[in-house]
């Protein structure tokens, strides 16, 4: 693919010639973020959702999907569990999508008033 160096050769050799004993730790290490993903897909869906609120709640789930990805990870490969930063924004997240749901709900009982 002529990629050579110190950081990037080991990233090649995994791609070209992948460990097949690896496989399924490879799959389960990912099933935390593919199944709080698969989820955020589903939020463009729903009738009367603007793409201000579904592309931010999407992100949002996302970024979610990315911390249980990686306590899941820390906690069957001995990796690192997120920094206490990490959680403060997580709470902040969870946080922010409350608020957002409850000014959605808000939203959407004024659209029904007005039919």
């Amino acid at each position: 693919m002529g990629i050579t160096g110190e950081r990037s050769t080991p990233f090649v050799e995994a791609i070209l010639n992948p460990n097949m004993t690896w496989a399924p730790w490879a799959f389960l290490a990912g099933t935390g973020f593919g199944i709080v993903a698969f989820f955020s897909v589903f939020i463009f869906m729903f009738k009367g959702r603007t793409a201000t609120f579904s592309g931010l709640v999407n992100r949002l789930t996302l970024l979610i999907a990315g911390t249980v990805s990686t306590v899941v990870f820390a906690a069957f490969f001995s990796g690192s569990f997120p920094h206490p930063v990490d959680w403060i924004s997580l709470i902040l997240i969870v946080v922010a999508i409350g608020f957002m749901a409850k000014a959605e709900k808000k939203r959407q009982s004024e659209l029904e008033q007005a039919d």
